[in-house]
């Protein structure tokens, strides 16, 4: 537990007394910093501030020797310490985060970002930068809050990369990020899983031709199977099937977007009675 941040009851972050590079008494940490470091708690605690290596990461790739850490405090009065190290980290949907982070030697024009690892896609969720560092710091402590929106994210794993980048050299990670709750904890989780059942119909209807016509509705079969897939994947996440970062979250919508075409141009489902192009 060496070199985490205590919590003074006053809600201070006091300095280790050993080790720790002092903070000039204006301007502790930017505006920008303070932008990151509440984006870089509220997805993977502290360990994307100063992204270091995961613990199965190659150690090679880290030559500034980033390291941080953080003490998650819940509304519910509940702690939590999570180290750069760790593969995985449970987060609550609320609550106070006190960071340390720190690099092994001085760094300077420093820079960052934090993405988030989307189906096939990559999204900042935050950056950072450029500082000089002309004081040569070691060592950076803050307290932020977990954002509000986090509240509002379907529960789920969620991958999350970092990297922090200095003249010196560069050191990059990547954590999961688990947001506990169910398929009917948040709206969002909630509106997709009601939604599938009417939305499959509608991708259903689609595919039956329309009267007097060989075809059924090409477009009307891609919107409705384009969202199909984007409620399908989200109650797979919610549920704990898949992570952010799996194919089927981009997959998914993109193969019933062209099967919902396929199905409009073709009108595979007749009804009972054949409402074909001759009636019959």
């Amino acid at each position: 537990q060496s070199g985490a941040v205590s919590m003074p009851q006053s809600g201070a972050v006091s300095m280790p007394q050993s080790g720790a590079v002092s903070m000039p008494q204006s301007g502790a940490v930017s505006s920008r910093r303070k932008a990151a470091a509440a984006v870089a708690a509220a997805l993977a605690a502290a360990a994307a501030l100063f992204p270091a290596a995961p613990a199965e990461a190659d150690l090679a790739a880290n030559p500034l020797g980033c390291a941080a850490s953080a003490s998650v405090q819940s509304g519910r009065g509940k702690s939590q310490f999570v180290d750069s190290g760790d593969g995985e980290v449970r987060l609550p949907r609320q609550g106070d985060v006190y960071w340390t982070g720190s690099v092994a030697k001085p760094a300077h024009q420093e820079a960052g970002e934090v993405r988030m690892r989307v189906g096939f896609w990559s999204v900042t969720v935050g950056a950072w930068g450029t500082s000089p560092n002309p004081a040569n710091q070691l060592m950076r402590q803050g307290a932020t809050v977990l954002p509000a929106f986090l509240r509002y994210v379907p529960p789920g794993r969620y991958r999350v990369e970092g990297e922090h980048r200095a003249t010196e050299g560069r050191c990059s990670g990547a954590v999961t990020v688990v947001l506990a709750g169910s398929a009917f904890t948040t709206v969002a989780a909630l509106a997709a899983t009601l939604l599938t059942v009417p939305l499959g119909l509608g991708l259903f209807r689609a595919g039956r031709p329309r009267p007097g016509r060989p075809r059924g509705r090409p477009v009307r079969g891609a919107v409705m199977g384009a969202l199909l897939g984007l409620t399908l994947a989200g109650v797979g996440l919610a549920s704990f099937l898949i992570s952010s970062d799996s194919v089927l979250v981009g997959g998914l919508p993109l193969a019933l977007l062209l099967g919902g075409i396929a199905l409009g141009a073709f009108a595979p489902f007749r009804g009972a009675t054949g409402d074909g192009p001759s009636g019959a």
